[in-house]
């Protein structure tokens, strides 16, 4: 199917041939840790090179096919995946973007492996490298197939639908595909359910002594319409993951431009809403302020619980569709200068929460690289130069 990530098709696969997804991606020869069961390294974010021939000769699917059902493909877009360094022991490979932005390679690395690389790329990027979320009525009507799209962290409501994804299991409280403790586990004897939340219950075990999974079905949970002014901005961010420019104050960007943008204003909009909601331009839809109502307030600068706050994403699809709107709304203003203007109104409520923790965010202007900073600062024109301006301060 079309848009599906690799997990679901692998576990989709697996129903069909009646195996459990542990034993096919054995027979895909993919990468793997070691541990019970089998953990798939980087699985649904990028395969190497030789477990990408390997799968495709196993499967019949071409280098292309598996490429579009991993994170990887939105590389250059939304994303910015160079430099992950896969979990495991030292000298295994390192991630790396080739020259020109024609792509991704994997080098020899002996550099020391640090457990912190998928939370900094999380935040920084907008990602789910742990989970993912789901629209039920896409998974009853495709057989239960996930699309690749509901890990990308601004995705958060079902354009086909019109419902707001779903992020969270009613059942275990835990996020959809967060499988065991937040790392891929694939069965070895237990049958692939393409249906089921399958996370694994530390707190239940069956005779045999193997963890229990849970069983609710993802295709029958009740799902929340979604607002109406997230759907041309969601619609936006989707045509850049595809690779498409992007107007921005009336000038077209590529789509990695368009995107640092984005996070830019998105970020500052995530904290306007946490100390000044009524200050964000967009009419908030009743059901994202009752899901601001419920989030704690940072109290101060420095505290855990600020820094929680506002470091990454909105922790869930009602407030994110919140930051999306906002953003959106002052990203399709139609000349530079208005543009300019809405944020520089959002940077004016969002300086009220910790000062530091706003500043760092800044630094996505300067991740750019040399070639390409000249034309993202036209494109945006006085943005750059005021965001330089708070930096500095």
């Amino acid at each position: 199917m079309e848009g599906e990530s690799f997990a679901s098709w692998l576990t989709r696969t697996a129903a069909h041939l009646e195996l459990p997804p542990g034993i096919v991606a054995k027979l895909l020869g993919l990468d793997r840790l070691k541990g019970p069961g089998f953990w798939p390294r980087l699985f649904g974010v990028i395969l190497t090179p030789a477990a990408r021939a390997r799968a495709s000769a196993a499967s019949g699917l071409s280098h292309r096919e598996l490429d579009e059902m991993h994170l990887s493909s939105y590389h250059g877009k939304v994303l910015d995946l160079g430099g992950i360094v896969p979990d495991g022991p030292p000298a295994l490979h390192r991630l790396l973007p080739l020259p020109g932005g024609g792509g991704l390679r994997f080098i020899e690395s002996a550099a020391p492996v640090r457990r912190g690389h998928y939370e900094s790329f999380r935040r920084s990027d907008w990602w789910l490298p742990n989970g993912t979320r789901a629209c039920p009525q896409c998974v009853e009507e495709t057989g239960g197939a996930w699309k690749l799209s509901w890990r990308l962290g601004a995705v958060c409501a079902c354009l086909t639908h019109n419902v707001l994804l779903l992020d969270l299991c009613p059942s275990c409280q835990q996020g959809l595909g967060w499988s065991d403790g937040g790392r891929p586990r694939l069965s070895c004897r237990q049958p692939a359910e393409p249906f089921l939340c399958g996370n694994i219950l530390s707190s239940q075990r069956h005779n045999s002594g193997q963890r229990c999974r849970c069983q609710q079905r993802v295709d029958r949970l009740a799902t929340v319409p979604m607002p109406d002014a997230v759907y041309k901005p969601l619609q936006t961010y989707l045509r850049a993951a595809r690779g498409h420019s992007i107007a921005v104050g009336g000038m077209e960007v590529p789509a990695r431009q368009w995107n640092q943008t984005f996070l830019l204003v998105a970020q500052m909009a995530w904290r306007a809403l946490l100390s000044a909601p009524e200050k964000c331009g967009a009419k908030l839809p009743e059901l994202c302020v009752k899901a601001l109502a419920a989030m704690p307030k940072p109290s101060s600068a420095g505290t855990v619980q600020a820094a929680s706050l506002l470091e990454g994403p909105p922790p869930n699809t009602a407030l994110t569709a919140a930051v999306v709107a906002i953003a959106g709304e002052v990203l399709s203003l139609p000349n530079q200068d208005d543009v300019s203007d809405g944020i520089a109104q959002l940077a004016e409520s969002a300086f009220k929460t910790p000062m530091n923790q706003v500043l760092r965010d800044l630094a996505l202007l300067h991740r750019l690289p040399p070639n390409e900073r000249a034309a993202y600062r036209k494109s945006v024109g006085s943005m750059y130069r005021r965001a330089s301006d708070w930096r500095s301060q």
